[in-house]
């Protein structure tokens, strides 16, 4: 790896892969950075699947041709299925490694955000939005509230719900 020492290589899934800090990072930054670009054609969904390239379109007026205006969709549409397959191994790369990007992370925020939500909702501050509950981590979600009561008033607390 062009002369770097073996301290500065990470080994990656089965240990086939050998990436150094750097080159995780960039992965991990061009994943986000293609994710919120295709963010901007369409839906957030559609971007982490890597979609949403075949829904641009002109018409004929716009594109000054009907013909071209078909083979602008055309293009688009081929396009879109070839994004998509990046952005599947890109997935693939991002899990074996353990990267904070791809659709498998962002699937587990949302998982793990809405069982804040949850637990919130049973034990935690009514008055926090979802928006604050989510950035909280779990401890600070759980106890939190409950800070400075007796255990026995909490549970009473709790029992009342």
């Amino acid at each position: 790896m062009s002369g770097t020492g073996d301290e500065d290589v990470c080994v990656v899934g089965e240990g086939n892969l050998k990436l150094t800090e750097e080159a995780l990072q960039s992965i991990t930054v061009g994943i986000s950075a293609a994710i919120d670009e295709l963010g901007e054609i369409g839906s957030r969904t559609d971007a982490l699947r890597g979609a949403g390239l075949a829904d641009l379109s002109l018409t004929g007026m716009e594109a000054g041709d009907g013909g071209l205006a078909r083979d602008f969709e055309e293009f688009c549409e081929l396009w879109d299925w070839g994004v998509r397959g990046l952005m599947q191994d890109a997935d693939q790369l991002a899990r074996r490694a353990g990267l904070a990007a791809g659709m498998t992370w962002e699937e587990d925020q949302y998982v793990e955000g809405t069982f804040k939500i949850a637990a919130n909702a049973v034990v935690g501050n009514p008055h926090l939005s979802e928006q604050e509950v989510e950035e909280k981590e779990w401890g600070e979600l759980v106890f939190e509230p409950h800070q400075g009561r007796s255990v026995s008033s909490v549970r009473e607390a709790m029992t009342e719900q």
